[in-house]
């Protein structure tokens, strides 16, 4: 990454080999990555790694994406932090402005193409004035 801030990026996604290749992919591209594999996880490592962005899977074992997302914005702590949401089920057009309507900030299906994700990342932290 070109620019000076370290910017963390916390994943959620209890898929591990999904955790892996996006953790692989944002790392050579100058990003610091933490991971978590469910969302009750993901709240802790939130307050305890304070990450620049969050990529939050639609599908998790105990507290579904969309959720977790309205209980980050319901916290004046984190109510601004960018949240990208990734799906790997087919989703309609309803289901995509359900989750920039709960907070999401972007919205890609899995699986995503790398530089895609990243340059969609790096456009999404511009927009939200991180970068």
């Amino acid at each position: 990454m070109a620019e000076n801030k370290v910017v963390k990026i916390l994943i959620v996604d209890d898929d591990p080999n999904m955790r892996d290749t996006l953790t692989d992919v944002l790392e050579l591209d100058g990003f610091v990555v933490k991971s978590a594999a469910s969302g009750k996880e993901g709240l802790e490592k939130l307050k305890a790694e304070n990450p620049t962005m969050l990529i939050l899977d639609l599908q998790l074992p105990d507290i579904a994406g969309l959720e977790l997302c309205q209980i980050i914005r319901k916290d004046p702590e984190f109510a601004a932090i960018p949240i990208l949401m990734l799906t790997g089920r087919f989703i309609q057009a309803d289901d995509k402005v359900s989750g920039l309507d709960l907070g999401a900030d972007e919205y890609l299906v899995k699986p995503v193409n790398p530089p895609e994700l990243v340059l969609r990342i790096k456009n999404l932290l511009r927009r939200c004035g991180v970068v």
